[in-house]
């Protein structure tokens, strides 16, 4: 057997070194990376977990309470007849105080059909063609059913529901992002893999059973 030089003997162990430097730097910006996108989603997360279980008490919380309120109004006959549909919205929004994005307009022989939509709002206008005067009935729900709402993105529009989908790549990521950084722990990697199992299987089992409902 030959024996390595010492300059030869440098060399293999600084090549040794280097390995172990490789894996430490990715373990080391995963969980920079886990830790930052954990408090940059940390308000959202808690939001979506909070409206979650007041979901799923709807009447500890109170969320069946709605306000219901009827208003009558007069607009100008021209915008009715045409009908103008934007002069209408405007008119209803400067003149009436109607709030939340349009949700639709439809026109039919005699009347207009106006409705707005949003979380915790519900406004519905019917309006007469012939003479301009309409009947403005709104649905209001308290501030917890407010935001239940904008949990499962009832009327919340496109914004809304982006804001769901980036929750749910967020609680996604961070939790496979999770699950590397454990198994990166030698002595602890076995005992995470068992708990994994053991709630993987429960959860499936509880969906197995709704879903065998």
């Amino acid at each position: 057997m030959t024996e390595l030089e010492p300059e030869d003997r440098s060399e293999v162990a600084e090549a040794g070194k280097q390995r172990p430097k490789k894996r430490f730097h990715f373990k080391k910006w995963l969980r920079w990376f886990h830790s930052y996108l954990s408090l940059f989603s940390l308000l959202g997360l808690l939001f979506f977990g909070a409206t979650g279980f007041i979901l799923n008490h709807e009447e500890m919380f109170g969320l069946d309470k709605t306000t219901r309120t009827e208003d009558e109004g007069e607009l100008k006959l021209e915008l009715c007849e045409k009908p103008d549909k934007l002069g209408v919205v405007e008119a209803l929004r400067a003149d009436y105080g109607v709030r939340g994005p349009l949700h639709d307009f439809q026109v039919e022989e005699l009347d207009l059909i106006v409705m707005f939509r949003q979380p915790g709002r519900v406004t519905d206008i019917v309006i007469n063609r012939e003479d301009g005067t309409f009947i403005m009935e709104t649905e209001v729900t308290g501030t917890v059913a407010t935001l239940t709402e904008i949990h499962h993105g009832k009327n919340s529009g496109e914004l809304g529901k982006r804001l769901i989908d980036a929750i749910a790549i967020i609680l996604v990521i961070s939790a496979l992002t999770g699950f590397i950084l454990w198994m990166t722990i030698p002595k602890q990697r076995w005992q995470g893999a068992l708990i994994l199992l053991l709630g993987s299987g429960l959860f499936a089992y509880i969906i197995s059973t709704q879903i065998g409902a």
